[in-house]
């Protein structure tokens, strides 16, 4: 209905550090800070995802890291996790995309989810010549449009 309105993407993120399958939890949010919902963003994320800000980044307006995500095998055995990667297995993205939806949209009030999307992005390490190991890195991308107070719900 209005395309005009400000659009805020908020980025959740896992980064492999080896090939053991360790990794980091991320948050990055990209847009205009529309009636300070920065604020109230990183308060949610602090108090509900065990974030901590880490502040603007030359590739997003605010960076936080995020203690609450878990990345499972989908096996155990050596060598399917070999050839297969590691960490390709069960996550809980679905359950943080959902509770920040929920909260972007029914708690604000003030935003409507646009678009959702999910990715998986494997690193690939070298351990030795002709040995090398994937791991696999999430991602889920959602955009919110401002839709001020009193204003319909597009749908």
């Amino acid at each position: 209905d209005k395309p005009d309105m400000p659009l805020l993407m908020i980025e959740l993120r896992t980064v492999p550090t080896n090939w053991h399958g360790d990794y980091k939890g991320y948050v990055e949010i990209n847009g205009p800070n529309v009636c300070g919902v920065y604020e109230k963003v990183i308060e949610y994320l602090v108090s509900s995802m065990q974030c901590k800000v880490l502040g603007p980044r030359p590739y997003c307006d605010l960076l936080l890291s995020c203690g609450v995500f878990r990345l499972r095998d989908w096996s155990c055995s050596f060598l399917d996790q070999k050839y297969q990667g590691k960490l390709n297995g069960e996550s809980n993205f679905g359950r943080y995309t959902m509770r920040l939806c929920d909260y972007m949209v029914d708690h604000l009030g003030d935003w409507d989810l646009i678009v959702c999307n999910g990715n998986s992005v494997d690193s690939v390490f070298y351990i030795k010549q002709d040995d090398n190991r994937s791991v696999c890195g999430r991602e889920q991308q959602l955009v919110f449009r401002y839709r001020p107070a009193g204003q319909r719900v597009f749908m």
